[in-house]
């Protein structure tokens, strides 16, 4: 399995992020965290699912950055729910929203 190894410096700030290579997905959820990490985002973490969604990538999972926003941004009981985000977003990526069972 390959590793993924981004680093950013900007200013006197510096910041890295390592993690297994799972595919795109990984690669951009590595991106957010270290611009997240770092203090900035060249994207919002709705902005970077709709992306993945769009893209037609698998859902992001609960342990990581991205996978906490969308089960926030879509969960009714969330203080961060965003109702014109949840019927998008289920709209785009209705597989990430099927039962397992």
């Amino acid at each position: 399995m390959a590793h993924i190894t981004l680093r950013l410096k900007e200013g006197d700030k510096e910041a890295e992020v390592s993690l297994e290579d799972h595919g795109r997905s990984s690669q951009e959820e590595a991106k957010a965290l270290l611009y997240e990490i770092i203090g900035r985002s060249t994207l919002t973490a709705r902005e970077a699912l709709i992306q993945m969604a769009q893209r037609r990538d698998g859902r992001p999972t609960r342990m990581t950055h991205l996978g906490k926003c969308l089960y926030e941004f879509t969960s009714k009981a969330s203080h961060e729910y965003d109702e014109e985000f949840d019927v998008g977003i289920r709209k785009l990526a209705p597989g990430w929203f099927e039962s397992k069972v």
